[in-house]
């Protein structure tokens, strides 16, 4: 009896073990690995709220969030897209109506706290039903990201929705140009 009571809780230690083990694993293993983390004091002002108002300039402003001076900080890819839903890692369903956002073209983005010259971001079509429906900024040398408490500013042009109602913007910046 003595016996079978010990195997079992060598069973269990071992069990528990596994289970600690196992749950502390990706930690370890993605210590490398990219973190998100959200702009601060962000906004878009538009030049008219109207229905489906050609042209409209869309001036994007927000803060990045750290700084360390590194290579790591430099901000190589901006996506700015236009949703019924705010949360990021859903399915952005676009404003009916909305259309005409740039796909191609230089982009000047600045960021105050470094040069203050503004860096030439590339558009890029993303295709799909996103097309004309998401603004995909590149920049092979990006913005070093020296201050991360003045802001990052650009503008882009498109057509408003065609309905009455509310719209976010997500924002996300990238440390590669991916």
């Amino acid at each position: 009896m003595k016996i079978k009571q010990y195997l079992r809780r060598k069973v269990a230690l071992l069990s528990a073990l596994m289970l600690a083990t196992a749950s502390i694993a990706p930690i370890l293993l993605n210590a490398g690995a990219a973190h998100a983390t959200q702009v601060t004091l962000r906004k878009i002002t538009l030049s008219t709220s109207a229905i489906s108002a050609a042209a409209t300039t869309y001036s994007v402003s927000f803060n990045p969030v750290t700084s360390t001076g590194g290579a790591g900080d430099d901000i190589k890819g901006i996506v700015v897209d236009l949703c019924l839903s705010p949360l990021i890692g859903i399915t952005c369903t676009h404003p009916t109506g909305l259309s005409s956002i740039a796909t191609s073209g230089s982009f000047p983005v600045t960021h105050t706290g470094a040069t203050g010259t503004p860096v030439s971001f590339t558009a890029s079509n993303p295709g799909g039903g996103d097309s004309g429906k998401r603004l995909i900024l590149t920049s092979a040398g990006g913005l070093d990201i020296i201050t991360p408490a003045n802001p990052i500013t650009f503008s882009f042009t498109a057509t408003n929705p065609s309905t009455l109602g509310t719209f976010y913007a997500r924002i996300l910046t990238y440390n590669t140009t991916a």
